[in-house]
Formats: C-alpha cells, sequence, structure tokens
C-alpha cells in the first residue's frame, strides 16, 4: 500500500505545480481589449494581441461565444455579438393595465466580432463586422496600417 500512497502525493503534487505554472503562464498573457458597444472597433482592432491568445485564455477573457464557425480558409472561429444595452420600462394604462416595452439608443446597429484561431489554437486575427462605416475590418489589416504610418 506504501506505493500508491506515494504514487497518489507525486499526483497531487505534479497537479499543483502544473495548476501554479498554468495560472503563472496566463498571468502573463497581454489583456484583449473588451467587445462592448462604447469601444471604438478600430481601437479594440488595432490593440487586440495577435499570435500569443489561446482558445482558452479568449473564453477567459470574453467568455462562451455566441456562436462557433468554421471559416471559409478551414480556421474555426468564434464570433461575439456586442448588444446594445436595453432599457426596460413600464407603463400604467388609464384602464389600469400595465404595458412593458424595450427601448434602445437611437441609430443603434449590430456588432460582431469574430475571433480567428489558427490549427494550433492561437488567435490570428479578429474580424468586425456591423452595418455601419466599420464594416469588414479586420485586426491583421488595422495593424498592419499602423505599422506603416509609424515607418
Amino acid at each position: 500500500m506504501k506505493p500508491l500512497r506515494i504514487t497518489a502525493a507525486l499526483t497531487l503534487l505534479v497537479a499543483a505545480l502544473a495548476v501554479g505554472a498554468g495560472q503563472a503562464w496566463a498571468a502573463k498573457l497581454p489583456m484583449p481589449p473588451t467587445f462592448s458597444v462604447d469601444a471604438d472597433p478600430v481601437t479594440v482592432l488595432k490593440d487586440y494581441p495577435l499570435g500569443v491568445l489561446t482558445r482558452q485564455a479568449v473564453f477567459a477573457h470574453h467568455g462562451q461565444p455566441d456562436k462557433k464557425v468554421i471559416l471559409p480558409n478551414g480556421n474555426r472561429a468564434w464570433v461575439y455579438r456586442v448588444r446594445m444595452r436595453a432599457n426596460r420600462q413600464t407603463y400604467h394604462e388609464p384602464n389600469g393595465s400595465e404595458q412593458t416595452l424595450t427601448e434602445t439608443r437611437e441609430g443603434s446597429r449590430r456588432m460582431r466580432y469574430t475571433v480567428e484561431f489558427d490549427s494550433r489554437g492561437i488567435v490570428t486575427d479578429v474580424l468586425y463586422n456591423e452595418v455601419g462605416p466599420h464594416n469588414g475590418l479586420s485586426a491583421v489589416q488595422v495593424q498592419a496600417a499602423a505599422e506603416g504610418s509609424k515607418g
């Protein structure tokens, strides 16, 4: 029975070290910008760290994607929809009945960020889509333009 106890103790020790190493590694990863209605899409794409974040890191930061897709190039991607904050208001009619309405800001738009992963599960690009002026931008495109303007 002693070898079994030693094996169990070693297994626990290795597991604890692996968790600690994983947490230390995760602490060194850059934080991606948040996908929000108030964030400028160009700034989000310019600041999004490419080539270093894993699926796990993306999930930890952005949460569960709204949809998982396979892109035409064969890479897997996660789609995040940015939702407007709706204001729910209950109105009382003169006859005593209630009516609840959901109101959004005028000019609200549908916004989606698609995080693309390579075969290793590393973020290679972030695509942005909306019904508006920034439709079709990608992080690779915005970051390349920013690098070009520096040089």
